[in-house]
This record gives C-alpha cells, sequence and structure tokens, in this order.
C-alpha cells in the first residue's frame, strides 16, 4: 500500500514526463558497503570501514518534482584515534535516481540539480568489487560544487584530525569535496557499486572509497 501510494505521488509530481520512463521508486531499499583500503581509493590512515545507505522517505513538496530522503550511516576505524562512526540524513532529487536523467547526462555530460550540486558524466565502466561482484557499463558520475557539505565534511574530519597529529583547529575546514560513483541498475537504493568521497584541508588530501557488498 506504501509504494501505491507513493507512485501516485510521484506521477503527480512527475506531470508531463511522467510518460518518458517508468517512475523508480527505491524507497525502502538499501545497501551496504565495504572500506577499499587501496591506496588510490582511500587515504592510508584508514584502517577498515563500513557504510550503510538507505532511501527511507518521499518528500512531494520538495523541489520541482519532489526529492527522496535518506540516511547513510558510517563506521571507520583510523590509525592513531581509533574508531569512529556517523549517521548523516541526505537528500536526493527525485530525477537524479531516474533513467531518463542518466540517459541525457549520458549526452549532455554536466548537469545542474537546483543549485545544490553538479553532475558530470565521465563514461560507462565494467567495475569488479571487493565481494567478487561483477557490474557492466556502470555510469561512473562525479558530483561536485555541492552547496550542503556539512555532511560529508563531519565524515572526513576524523581523517583530517589523524593526518595533523590528532587535532583540529577551529580554522579547518574541507574544500573540494566530491563524490564520484559508478552507477548500476543491479545495485538498490542510490544505485551505486562504488562510492568515493574526498576532499582537501590545508594540503592535506582526504579520501576514502567504498564498494558494494550482496
Amino acid at each position: 500500500m506504501r509504494l501505491f501510494t507513493i507512485s501516485i505521488l510521484l506521477w503527480g509530481a512527475l506531470g508531463n514526463h511522467a510518460a518518458r520512463a517508468e517512475a523508480r521508486v527505491p524507497v525502502g531499499e538499501s545497501a551496504h558497503y565495504q572500506l577499499d583500503r587501496a591506496r588510490a581509493r582511500s587515504s592510508i590512515l584508514l584502517r577498515s570501514g563500513t557504510m550503510d545507505l538507505s532511501i527511507d522517505s518521499f518528500d512531494s513538496e520538495t523541489g520541482e518534482q519532489g526529492a527522496f530522503r535518506g540516511r547513510v550511516a558510517y563506521a571507520v576505524t583510523v590509525r592513531l584515534i581509533g574508531s569512529r562512526s556517523g549517521s548523516e540524513g541526505f537528500e536526493l532529487p527525485f530525477e537524479f535516481l531516474q533513467p531518463d536523467f542518466i540517459e541525457h547526462l549520458r549526452t549532455v555530460k554536466d548537469i545542474s540539480i537546483n543549485d545544490d550540486f553538479k553532475v558530470r558524466h565521465l563514461g560507462q565502466f565494467d567495475v569488479t568489487n571487493k565481494d567478487g561482484g561483477h557490474y557492466q557499463r556502470c555510469d561512473k558520475v562525479k558530483i561536485y560544487d555541492i552547496a550542503a557539505v556539512n555532511h560529508i565534511q563531519r565524515f572526513l574530519l576524523p581523517l583530517l584530525a589523524a593526518q595533523k597529529g590528532n587535532r583540529l583547529d577551529p580554522g579547518d575546514d574541507i574544500q573540494d569535496v566530491e563524490v564520484i560513483l559508478h552507477l548500476s541498475t543491479e545495485v538498490p537504493g542510490v544505485g551505486a557499486a562504488k562510492i568515493d568521497v574526498s576532499g582537501r584541508a590545508r594540503g592535506l588530501a582526504l579520501k576514502a572509497g567504498f564498494d558494494y557488498t550482496r
């Protein structure tokens, strides 16, 4: 019954766009991720980590077409600091998770989403994850110029503290925050087979890469 109600709300939010493609409604879906410690993807100070990402609800009143609300919960172990965990809420515009959005992005390459962030298409790639899962022709996209980066900054702050000798100063601020996703229709939730988060602070590079685990 819940899915039917959400579908009706989406139909109204889509208006004339609804006929273009069947709406994807990932409410109630979640995905589990494991840290990839490879130096190319994660800071050397990260010893282990997990991430759980869920899509919890749909708000038809947010933005032009509504937005999905979700939560990311993470737990990492950082050298010199120990274990750190947290949970952050997020919103994704409805159109970002729709098939016709990705099809359009492949053509135009860059799209600005409601002045909240920008998305760039970087090509399509086959990827293999740490658990052996193989995903063909993933759309690799970069999310950048993110307006509300506080939740991502909080995720990266333990890495910054560790690289500074387990201390943070009032002026410490993480810049150039980016998220790279390898999107696949085989993955629930946001649909990311791989998630890479990065930023810079005081000349230090901070990064963490996660693989979807079935």
